[in-house]
């Protein structure tokens, strides 16, 4: 089932949690280099941002894996929020990050391999929450998905999926899992969800 759902329905779960008068750090998603100067295609809008930001706060995760680590925009995002988060991030390529050379840097483990062949067994049940934002073709996305469920933590955890319904790929992906598994599209932006042992109040605010 594809439940779409307003954004004011995950930012309702969680205002006023992220900072006492609901702040938040964010750096506007410019393009990616990688270190052969060529540009990235991946990008991010703002309301994304901050959709990633309140599921964030909403999961509590403690262990955070990203399928294309790209720029590390999403990552620095993350970690500047939230300071107990430890971050594990995959790429084909390395790109030129933004959190290098940061205090946030020690916290962020980056991967450079194809995330088809990676072997993630040290990661299997121990991801509270995962960003699929890899690949889009068929193998790729089919891929990481499976792997992001072999990694998903037995807490209250969540697999992320961007560029829905944007990339068609994803879209016939996503529908086609959600046949099989509850997926929450927040309306106006490129963010879908699985939410794993979510609590009923939770489940009761996305689903009204």
């Amino acid at each position: 089932m594809l439940i779409s759902t307003p954004p004011r329905s995950l930012f309702n779960l969680t205002n006023r949690e992220i900072s006492p008068d609901n702040t938040v750090k964010l750096l506007y998603s410019p393009k990616a280099t990688n270190v052969n100067g060529l540009e990235s295609a991946h990008g991010q809008r703002t309301i994304d941002d901050f959709i990633l930001i309140a599921l964030t706060k909403m999961i509590k995760p403690k262990n955070f894996f990203e399928f294309g680590t790209d720029y590390g925009v999403n990552l620095l995002n993350l970690a500047m929020n939230f300071p107990e988060l430890e971050f594990h991030s995959i790429d084909i390529e390395k790109f030129k990050q933004v959190y290098s050379n940061t205090n946030y840097e020690s916290r962020i483990h980056n991967y450079i391999a194809n995330s088809v062949n990676f072997d993630y067994s040290m990661f299997y049940e121990k991801m509270d929450m995962i960003f699929v934002d890899g690949g889009r073709d068929d193998k790729t996305i089919k891929s990481d998905t499976e792997n992001a469920f072999k990694m998903l933590s037995n807490n209250f955890s969540c697999i992320v999926y961007h560029d829905y319904p944007s990339i068609p790929k994803v879209k016939e992906f996503i529908d086609e899992i959600s046949m099989q598994h509850t997926i929450y599209h927040i309306k106006d932006s490129l963010i879908c969800f699985y939410l794993n042992n979510a609590p009923q109040n939770i489940l009761k605010c996305l689903n009204d």
